[in-house]
């Protein structure tokens, strides 16, 4: 069985790939890559309201998706508290 702290790690990265195309894409740029808003915006023709918007609706859906199926919890400050493994029925 695969540590906690790795299953969470393996949940995040299958749940992330689950996404639309669209949300995979700014998150992967501006929350793993560590492009900032800014040039995702200028790179897609976006404007930087526009972007700031798609990233934070596409980190709610991700949010909303480990939530459901990795069965994470989180405290209010928005850390991870807990992480139960993934439900591979959950969709």
């Amino acid at each position: 069985a695969l540590a906690p702290v790795d299953a969470l790690a393996d949940c995040l990265s299958r749940t992330l790939g689950e996404l639309a195309e669209d949300d995979q894409r700014i998150l992967r740029a501006c929350d793993l890559e560590g492009q900032t808003q800014r040039a995702f915006a200028q790179e897609h023709g976006l404007s930087l309201p526009a972007a700031k918007s798609r990233l934070l609706r596409a980190r709610q859906r991700l949010r909303d998706r480990l939530t459901r199926v990795c069965q994470i919890s989180f405290e209010p400050d928005g850390s991870v508290c807990g992480h139960a493994g993934r439900k591979e029925d959950a969709t």
